[in-house]
């Protein structure tokens, strides 16, 4: 697992891929059943003398979590799935700090930040300074979208967006979760901020307000 381990900025921690999300079982002579993996997993965790990042962490392995990274918000959408429920938020909201995929990875950062919004999630970036053609036909080579020249600006554009509405509702925990209508989430929280999400492609009036489209 050593070779998981990634120091994160000063101060933050350790991160791990695979620690949190992944239990691995040895199939040689002598196997490691499952049970026996996770101990092994918690005690790794626990020796580090400091809460982790972890990437979608499962229950073994939140008592050593500070940041969940990539916190899950969607179904597999198979067979009767018809509406996501961000229930990994909604029980870990105000335990530990979540973040939303990697946003300068998805096809939409106006989406994911409208996912972190609606979740109360934190926002998430991958970034390279070096010149991009270092990574060319290297393990990295997939990583080409995280040039930080190319993110600078919309970077800075997407947090005071964050920022702005974020300030308003504090570090509340999530206390509901309404479907308004089609396309409109609502977030509730106990001192009485709403955030009410429109992902629609065109603007929505409900008994509020019209949202205009994803806003």
């Amino acid at each position: 697992y050593a070779t998981s381990f990634q120091k994160l900025n000063a101060g933050a921690g350790l991160y791990s891929r695979t620690l949190g999300s992944m239990i691995y079982t040895d199939f040689s002579n002598q196997p490691v059943i499952r049970d026996e993996a996770k101990l092994y997993v918690q005690k790794t965790l626990k020796a580090a003398g400091q809460k982790w990042a972890l990437y979608q962490p499962n229950d073994y392995a939140l008592p050593y979590t500070d940041t969940v990274i990539s916190a899950p918000i969607a179904s597999s959408g198979f067979d009767l799935f018809t509406e996501d429920v961000p229930f990994y938020q909604l029980a870990l909201n105000g335990l530990v700090n979540l973040t939303v995929d990697c946003v300068n990875e998805q096809e939409d950062p106006n989406t994911a930040l409208l996912n972190a919004l609606e979740t109360g999630s934190s926002l998430y970036f991958r970034l390279f300074c070096a010149d991009p053609k270092t990574i060319e036909d290297t393990e990295y080579n997939d990583l080409g979208y995280a040039y930080a020249g190319n993110w600078v600006g919309s970077v800075g554009a997407l947090y005071r967006r964050y920022e702005a509405a974020q300030k308003k509702i504090g570090s509340e925990t999530v206390t509901g979760h309404p479907i308004v209508s089609d396309g409109v989430h609502q977030t509730v929280y106990p001192n009485g901020r709403q955030v009410l999400v429109n992902f629609n492609h065109i603007p929505v009036t409900v008994d509020r307000p019209t949202i205009a489209a994803t806003s």
